[in-house]
């Protein structure tokens, strides 16, 4: 188990520096609870990923699937959500088409 805790911490890490270099170059702006739930997220599916591994490994294929299904809708509802917050904060309002012309 500590082994797979240590390779999932190897894979976070990684994960972290390649998300704050896309960050950085891309110049997004993040206010504090969307990293407070981008957190949450990843420690969601981190818990989730690691809670289906270790069934797996005790041969208990139900837990796994049904930790699998709950674990990953949860996830995927989460993400959904996240990103529609993140574009609606920074969509732009259309300007308006109309443009008054003097005859």
């Amino acid at each position: 188990m500590s082994l797979l805790l240590f390779i999932a911490g190897i894979c976070v890490g990684f994960l972290a520096k390649y998300l704050w270099d896309t960050k950085q170059d891309k110049n997004l702006q993040f206010k504090w609870w969307q990293y407070l739930l981008m957190i949450c997220w990843t420690l969601w599916v981190g818990f989730g990923i690691i809670f289906v591994v270790l069934s797996l490994a005790e041969y208990e294929s139900r837990a796994a699937g049904l930790a699998a299904l709950i674990f990953g809708g949860v996830a995927i509802i989460g993400f959904v959500v996240l990103r529609a917050l993140y574009l609606r904060q920074n969509s732009i309002p259309a300007e308006n088409k109309k443009s008054s012309t003097i005859a």
